[in-house]
């Protein structure tokens, strides 16, 4: 198992990050590879969020 500061890196982690609208820091890596939080959430399709027009989260929309 590879440390939430190596994961930071993963591109699938990133892109993650970037399509719920989150940073990418070392808590969410650590949630994502536990299987948690919003990164995750979003990226298996549990979640739907919604943005601001530069891509920052505002609040889930749809959960469930």
């Amino acid at each position: 198992m590879t440390t939430n500061k190596q994961f930071i890196v993963h591109k699938g982690f990133i892109d993650a990050c970037r399509n719920a609208g989150i940073p990418a820091t070392t808590r969410q890596a650590s949630k994502f590879q536990m299987q948690k939080g919003l990164a995750f959430k979003v990226s298996t399709g549990k979640a739907k969020v919604e943005k601001n027009n530069d891509g920052k989260f505002i609040k889930i929309v749809k959960q469930l």
